[in-house]
């Protein structure tokens, strides 16, 4: 899918997360992600994580 996006022409990729949710973590990290922020979401309770990707340039 990242590569995809790439591929495209898109950028940065922003992705969110539960903070509980590890395995969403890991698989963004490992792939990138840096985490932009800490918030609230829509679920009254629930805090999400930010993560942003940048994207390599394919000319």
């Amino acid at each position: 899918m990242i590569s995809k996006c790439a591929g495209v022409g898109i950028k940065k990729l922003l992705l969110v997360c539960d903070v509980g949710n590890e395995i969403s973590k890991k698989v963004i990290i490992s792939n990138g992600g840096i985490l932009q922020s800490i918030g609230d979401s829509d679920t009254e309770g629930t805090l999400i994580e930010t993560y942003k990707i940048d994207l390599p340039i394919f000319s």
